[in-house]
């Protein structure tokens, strides 16, 4: 990430999500993601880049602050999030790990933006800058903002299965669970989760 995108507007009144962001680093410690990178929680944070917040980009949606750490595998990250899985390594061999990019913040949308479609029409309609979260980023996304599940189920089509499903999130008996279904089915309950490639989203049309 370049230095000028790191760099934190200082002018003003600081951007309630970017204020908040203490708190998801929080979570992230709590999760153990310190001990299994073998570094102290002070180390760890000093090793974080700063939040950006796009205001105009929260405006159309992209409202969600979170916190991806790519440094610790996916599998060992869904064990320590008591998450229940119904896949394997190989049935979702690359679940959007980077490990040389190190961590990062994305601006987030649950799903709201496009719920009850298709994964395949959500990426039809998604906006210039516009993308599905990752499996590694959909976790991130749960863990750190827990309310939204309860509310719909996350399709994230940034991940893949080998044989062409989309990677979902759901609460099933209280639990959270991570499962794979067809990019062509719809459901009320479902919604592409998505983020802002770079700082900005435009707006099509």
């Amino acid at each position: 990430m370049a230095q000028s995108e790191r760099r934190v507007h200082r002018t003003g009144a600081v951007p309630e999500p970017i204020h908040a962001s203490e708190g998801l680093v929080t979570q992230m410690i709590q999760l153990g993601i310190p001990k299994v990178l073998g570094v102290t929680e002070e180390e760890y944070r000093f090793s974080l880049p700063q939040p950006v917040w796009d205001p105009e980009a929260a405006a159309m949606g992209f409202d969600l602050l979170i916190l991806v750490e790519p440094r610790v595998d996916f599998w060992i990250q869904l064990q320590h999030a008591n998450i229940a899985n119904y896949l394997s390594a190989t049935l979702l061999p690359d679940p959007g790990l980077t490990v040389s990019a190190g961590p990062y913040w994305l601006q987030a949308d649950a799903g709201k933006r496009h719920l009850g479609r298709t994964v395949s029409e959500a990426e039809a309609a998604f906006s210039s800058g516009e993308r599905g979260l990752t499996a590694l980023e959909g976790v991130s996304l749960v863990l750190q903002h827990p309310e939204i599940l309860p509310k719909r189920c996350l399709d994230l089509p940034g991940s893949r299965t080998v044989s062409g499903e989309v990677p979902c999130l759901g609460m099933w008996y209280d639990r959270v669970g991570l499962f794979a279904r067809r990019d062509d089915i719809a459901s009320p309950i479902y919604g592409a989760a998505t983020c802002v490639e770079r700082k900005r989203a435009v707006r099509q049309g």
